[in-house]
Order: structure tokens, then sequence, then C-alpha cells
């Protein structure tokens, strides 16, 4: 998905003649200089509206004078709007060019000082108008949630730094000086806070922008039973959160607090918002040996305005994974019983509830009019096979060739997230032993780059300037 990733905004014009303003100095002798002042005929630019990190900005002014002076340029950049200004290292040069930072992006300021230096006077300068480089939304880093192995406190958080590649393992401990906690879970970036849900621990710990822990919510039931967070997502200042005890707890953003729980079917697993109104996956995990229960094959929709349950979808047994399209369709992966009843993914209509299903899937990833899916499955040799597919959801069709182009083999994966904002494809592989890989693809499939993780990730969550 293909977004503009800033806007530019100028007092200057991008060609044409510039306006300037000139300033006399006094000359030794304490008289005027001569206005001589240059003239600026032209200026270009290659700025464009969907310019990003790492891209070239280059600018270049023609000018010139009729008194013989020698004419010198020195470009300055202001690192915020109307901040203190100073010299790029790049004087007497007519171009300048430079690769843009998330810095830049972030309303940086641009001039060209023009000096006129003639002998027995002072330099006469002439500035021109500043020009800002304004911004949209753009992801500036993410974050890999990766799971440890359960029981051994050993969750991490991999931060990914996408303005200069570098990557930082064990983000968590680094900002805090102490574990995340056993079996990391889910993880929501919700304006300048993201909430990360630790299972195994009970906690909900709450972080800011530079990871520094603001708050750690530990969800209870009445008894003071912990209630084991599993997945988040957010909507109207408030973050949801599904709690293996069968519930759906409502987080105030400002106060960190749990206001308010509601009942929904056995073991919850994801949770996505569609048509005001979060629909749950209840995957009755827990009683998959239980002649008396088996799987749970419900999806819980909640009204968010009453936080009640208005109605219970019959789906294949074992639902896991939910997301949305951007025509606020709902998806359901269904995990099956591991046997005859495949992994399936399924399209709820979010009006009239009607489910219809779209073929078999093991993780998915919604990036608007676009679902990417894997499915994993064995042969008749106990070998794995991935399939990678593309989903139109405006034909609601699946495709037939994989979405991966350039040939990349991604071996074990085990999740699938995509960049709301860039539309890069991030699949973590996991062989749950050792610390596994992050592959990260560009929407039209190609390898972009590849970074070490923990153990076991579950996916990648996306920091923006915002």
């Amino acid at each position: 998905m293909k977004q503009k990733q800033f806007l530019f905004t100028a007092a200057m014009c991008l060609t044409g003649v510039l306006g300037f303003t000139s300033c006399d100095d006094d000359n030794d002798n304490g008289a005027l200089a001569p206005a001589a002042t240059p003239t600026i005929v032209a200026t270009t630019s290659n700025i464009t509206e969907d310019m990003a990190i790492g891209d070239k900005l280059i600018l270049s002014v023609e000018a010139s004078t009729t008194d013989g002076g020698t004419l010198t340029y020195t470009w300055q950049e202001s690192s915020d709007n109307g901040g203190s200004w100073k010299n790029i290292p790049q004087a007497i040069s007519v171009e300048y060019t430079k690769t843009l930072t998330a810095e830049d992006l972030q309303g940086k300021m641009f001039r060209c000082d023009i000096w006129n230096v003639k002998e027995g006077y002072s330099a006469v300068s002439v500035k021109t108008e500043p020009f800002l480089l304004a911004v949209d939304e753009y992801t500036t880093g993410v974050y890999v949630l990766n799971s440890g192995k359960f029981g051994s406190n050993n969750s991490t958080l991999t931060f990914y730094d996408v303005n200069d590649g570098t990557v930082t393992p064990n983000y968590f401990r680094a900002q805090n000086g102490r574990q995340l906690g056993d079996t990391g879970q889910d993880m929501v970036v919700y304006g300048s806070k993201t909430y990360i849900a630790v299972y195994a621990s009970n906690v909900i710990e709450v972080i800011d922008r530079n990871g520094v822990s603001l708050a750690s919510i530990q969800p209870q039931d009445a008894g003071g039973q912990p209630q084991s967070p599993r997945y988040l997502t957010k909507a109207g200042g408030n973050v949801y959160v599904t709690l293996f005890d069968g519930h759906v707890a409502k987080i105030d953003t400002t106060t960190l607090a749990i206001t308010a729980q509601v009942a929904v079917g056995r073991n919850p697993e994801q949770i996505a918002v569609s048509n005001n109104k979060l629909f749950v996956a209840n995957s009755g995990g827990l009683g998959w040996n239980d002649p008396n229960l088996g799987y749970d094959k419900t999806v819980s929709v909640i009204d968010i305005a009453t936080f009640s349950v208005v109605k219970t979808v019959q789906v294949v047994l074992n639902p896991t994974e939910v997301t949305t399209d951007a025509q606020g369709d709902v998806y359901v992966i269904s995990m099956g019983d591991y046997g005859a009843i495949p992994n399936t993914m399924q399209r709820i209509d979010p009006n009239t509830y009607e489910v219809t299903t779209v073929g078999n899937a093991t993780k998915m990833a919604s990036a608007g009019d676009k679902i990417y899916v894997y499915y994993s499955q064995y042969d008749a040799f106990w070998n794995q096979v991935i399939t990678f597919y593309e989903y139109d959801a405006v034909a609601e069709t699946m495709g037939t060739t994989s979405f991966i182009t350039d040939g990349t083999v991604v071996e074990q994966p085990c999740s699938l997230s995509v960049d709301p904002l860039t539309g890069d494809i991030y699949v973590g592989t996991s062989d749950y032993t050792n610390n596994g890989d992050m592959y990260v693809f560009s929407a039209d499939g190609k390898l972009k780059n590849r970074f070490g993780v923990g153990l076991n990730p579950m996916g990648a969550y996306f920091l923006t300037n915002k």
C-alpha cells in the first residue's frame, strides 16, 4: 500500500525567480558599501511529494552579479521550525545534496545564504526565503516481540531502526534494567504508548516511545486470580485485550487502568475492530482433549459503545486469528483439529454476520485491499510445505502465486505482519529452539532486508512519528 510520506510546503517557488532580502554592511571606513547585491535568477529542486527516508534531496541555485564581486554560497538548515540555524558543511557551492533522515522529515527548514565579496568592502548577503519539509505520518522504527520459551522468563523485544538499519536486541531490558517477562504474546502501538501482553507473567507492560515502562497492568478476576492476557487492539481512546479466562478487558489509555470487562467464549485469542464492534476469536484451546468441551468454534461480537456481546457467530472450530480489510470485512483463521479439519480462512460480513469460506491459511496480515497469507502443511513424508498467497479483498479472490516474487526462500515462518504506511511485509521465522530471523519484503514482493531477532518472533509492530 503506497502512501505519500510527506508534503512539501514552501515560502518560495521551486522554479523561477526567487524573492530575497538584502542587507548592506558597513565598510571598513564606516561608509555604506555600494548596493551591489547578487541577483538570484533561478532555483531548482528534486523535491516530490512521495520522498522518504533515504532519498536524496538535491537543491541548486543560480545567481549572478554585475559589480565584479565574487559570489560564495552557504547552505544552512534548522533542526526545528524557527530554531537556530547551522551551517551545512558544504560551503562555496551552488548545489546541496543530502540523504534524507527521519529528522529531516520532521519539519526541518533549509536556506541558502549567498555572499558577494568585493575588495575593500564587507560581504553583502542575500538569503533565500527558507522552505520547510512538512511531514505526514511515516514509520520510524519497528518492534519485534519474541515470545521466548514458555516458563523460561525469556521474552524479549527487538528494535529495528528503519532510518539507519540498526538492530537492538533485548531492547526492553536495555531500557528498563529487567526482563520483559514470560511468553510475550502480542503488542499494539497507540499514540505515544505501546502495550505488550505477556501471557505467562500475567502482565500488560505499557512503554513510552523510548521503550521505558510506564505501568505494569496485571488483570485479575473477582477472586484475585490471574486472567492471562493474549491479544490487543485499539479503538476510541481505549485498548482492548483478550484474557484467556474468557473475558475481554477495556484499558483506559490515560489512567492505564482496566475500567471494564465482558465475558466472551472460551480461551479467546485475537481481536479486531470493524463497524464499531469488536470481533473476538474464541479458540477453546485448553479444552482440546476434554471430551465434554473440545475446541470452541465461535466469534463473539462486542458493541463498543455498550461494551456488551451482541452476537455470537459460528465458524470452523478452533478460531485463533482475526483481521479486517479496507471495506470492513472481518477475516478469521480457524486452526481446525490439526488432522481431519484443516486450517481454514473465513470472511464475516460485519453487518449480516454471514460467514464465507475463503480457503486455507495458517497466518494472515491485512494491507487494506489485500491480505497476505501463508499456509503450512505436511506432505505424506512429514515434510513441511509452505505456500504464500495474496488475497484480493476487493475482488474477493485468492491468488495462486506467491507474494514473494524474487525467489527468496523463507523456511519455518511463524509470523506475518504488514507496515500499514509503506506496505512492507515482515515474515518472522523460528525453529522454536534458536533465535529467529525477520525478512522484510517490499510491497511488490522483493527482499529488502533480513535481520536477526529473538526466540519465536510473534510479529512486527510499527512506530511512527505521530
